[in-house]
């Protein structure tokens, strides 16, 4: 969670910025205030002042997280199916972060191993003995003729494609169908499985970009055949990812400018 007061912070460091450079100038000496209303004014300048400046070196974590999240969206931007974090802003409450779950653009491949999901549903994979899910549809088969994903993770639940087998053929409701050495029959060989959550913006990213259940998302939900909500699978298709790079850059550039300026506001 971020919570910046841009507007009172830039206030207080526009007034730094301004005096300074004339702090060190001014004559040190006592003041005398007689005037009530002046004294009171004075108070409330200095309680002010206090609220705001406690809150920068909270204000310079939270910066610094924004930039790291800017970053690691331009890193895996090229990433298949990589979905961005953004922020949502909910009225009286402070803005939260979460997954941009925007469908990226299908592109096709030709590529009989490339799945695009069109819809909401996420691929399963097991990484590290953990469950984790991707949009990546980029497949391949191992050694031991297991589709896995382009980083080597099994898919979940495992589907073994017959050695020498022609094909295959993934159907939009996910089944994987093959022709066996000496047969001319297409035969289902397994069945992609997909998963939905409750509130896919909630999930987390690893660092390799792929998504991790949390609470705020809620449990992965096996996807029946008729299921409406996670849409269909496309062979020979990726979905690109959902990162607009020109937004992203002009974030991190105004979030330096941004750190910079505080920092070079504060008396040192």
């Amino acid at each position: 969670m971020i919570r910046l007061k841009s507007v009172a912070l830039l206030a207080i460091v526009g007034v730094i910025a301004g005096c300074h450079e004339t702090i060190s100038q001014t004559p040190t000496h006592a003041h005398t205030l007689t005037d009530p209303q002046v004294t009171a004014r004075a108070a409330d300048a200095l309680r002010a002042a206090d609220l705001v400046t406690q809150d920068i070196p909270q204000t310079l974590a939270g910066i610094d997280l924004a930039i790291r999240i800017v970053q690691f969206n331009l890193q895996h931007a090229e990433d298949t199916g990589f979905k961005g974090t953004q922020t949502r802003v909910i009225e009286g409450k402070p803005s939260i972060l979460e997954l941009d779950t925007e469908q990226g653009a299908i592109e096709k491949t030709g590529r009989h191993l490339d799945v695009a999901i069109s819809g909401d549903g996420f691929f399963g994979l097991k990484s590290r003995g953990c469950e984790v899910y991707t949009r990546n549809g980029n497949f391949f088969v191992n050694q031991e003729g297991k589709l896995v994903s382009s980083s080597g993770h099994l898919l979940r639940p495992g589907i073994e494609i017959p050695h020498g087998a022609t094909g295959p053929w993934i159907s939009e409701d996910g089944d994987v169908i093959c022709i066996k050495p000496g047969s001319t029959l297409k035969s289902a060989v397994g069945r992609i499985q997909i998963y939905r959550f409750r509130n896919p913006a909630g999930l987390a990213l690893n660092d390799e970009g792929l998504f991790i259940q949390t609470d705020a998302s809620g449990i992965p939900i096996e996807a029946s055949r008729d299921d409406s909500h996670t849409g269909a699978l496309l062979q020979d298709f990726l979905e690109a990812s959902n990162v607009n790079v020109y937004q992203q850059r002009l974030r991190l550039k105004l979030l330096e400018t941004w750190r910079r300026e505080i920092l070079r506001a504060m008396p040192h």
